[in-house]
């Protein structure tokens, strides 16, 4: 089993490739070649041991780049912006899911050092634009300056 290209460690991806690696002219199934892989007598606990053994041994590559995120462009830097960016960049040949794809990008097996790097370098890319104009906010006919009305003004305008 090539657990260091295998793309993820999700169990059904563990199955396909025990499955696919049985060929026609061995006698028995996945479950009892999963046993007979990892010394196992229940089939539970040979999974256990083979995700385990995955983990230790996969090479997760970057589905995305941090470039192709375009931080500079994404609006905001809240962490549901970032997760949606990272989903639409990642393609779907891609083996695993947005959080993996975090930590790959951001060189890290904890996902809050992940989120913060990102949130990070998020913050110091953007570039914020207005979504109005001084110009627009009609403050001849505004009514009065009170702060509460230049908020519902600007508001109108977004």
């Amino acid at each position: 089993l090539d657990f260091p290209n295998i793309g993820n460690c999700y169990e059904w991806t563990i199955w396909a490739v025990v499955t696919n690696n049985l060929g026609e002219s061995c006698p028995h199934n996945r479950l009892e070649e999963a046993k007979l892989l990892t010394g196992e007598d229940d089939v539970d606990l040979a999974m256990n041991t083979l995700e385990a053994k995955c983990a230790e041994q996969i090479v997760y590559q970057a589905c995305t780049s941090v470039e192709a995120l375009d931080f500079e462009n994404i609006g905001n830097c809240n962490e549901w912006t970032i997760w949606g960016a990272i989903d639409n960049n990642r393609g779907e040949s891609c083996m695993h899911d947005k959080y993996i794809e975090a930590l790959v990008l951001a060189e890290t097996d904890d996902l809050e050092v992940a989120k913060a790097w990102l949130k990070d370098t998020c913050e110091a890319e953007i570039v914020y634009k207005p979504c109005t104009t001084v110009a627009a906010l009609d403050f001849e006919n505004i009514g009065n300056c009170y702060e509460w009305t230049i908020w519902a003004a600007i508001q109108d305008q977004m």
